[in-house]
């Protein structure tokens, strides 16, 4: 009975130094296991970063190439952009233009009546006073529609010893620009610019 007392403690005594020792068993409702090693935990793979996101504009050039006065035109060219590969769009604006050239002779304190006398002295008879406005009482002496003709006149009269101006008229029109984009490795620079004065513009890319 003594020796069967003894065996009990010491199994007891075994089983609890087993319990100690042993590595505890994991959660299987927050640790995976692994199937080929049963009660061994699998490694938790850390969280992987974001991808990297891509910037709209990156890998791209953009240019602006205007001003076009004429939207067929501009229309035209952006086709066969567009059939080069590039991306773009038709924008257009409105701006004030020249429309006319005034030459206009002011009078001054005494009047018009010396002036036209030295006009008509030299041939020139295309004049008239003018009735209203802020030139009221000047003479005009010819409105042109080319900056240069305009400016030949000017001349003409200030060969007579007299001080005339030149008036600049405006007037709103619309105008068309192209927003081109281009991959990043294309040179836009060496395009042929369609019209003299033109403008070839680089420009940031939406998004950049």
């Amino acid at each position: 009975m003594r020796l069967l007392f003894s065996l009990l403690v010491l199994l007891n005594l075994a089983w609890l130094g087993y319990a100690l020792l042993s590595p505890p068993v994991p959660d299987p409702g927050t640790s995976p296991l692994s199937a080929a090693r049963p009660g061994v935990p699998l490694l938790r793979l850390a969280q992987t970063a974001d991808p990297p996101t891509t910037t709209p504009g990156a890998g791209r050039v953009c240019h602006r190439l205007g001003p076009f006065q004429r939207e067929a035109e501009a229309t035209r060219r952006l086709e066969a952009f567009r059939a080069a590969g590039m991306t773009g769009a038709l924008r257009r604006v409105r701006v004030q233009v020249p429309a006319s050239y005034w030459v206009v002779l002011p009078t001054g304190e005494a009047g018009t009546a010396p002036l036209i006398r030295r006009l008509q002295a030299a041939g020139l008879t295309d004049y008239f006073v003018i009735l209203d406005g802020a030139r009221q009482g000047d003479l005009s002496l010819g409105l042109f529609s080319g900056k240069r003709r305009a400016a030949r006149h000017l001349d003409r009269i200030r060969s007579l010893g007299l001080d005339p101006v030149l008036v600049v008229r405006f007037q709103e029109r619309p105008q068309y620009w192209l927003d081109l984009a281009a991959p990043g490795d294309a040179d836009l620079g060496v395009l042929p610019l369609p019209v003299e004065g033109m403008r070839l513009e680089r420009r940031p890319c939406p998004g950049t």
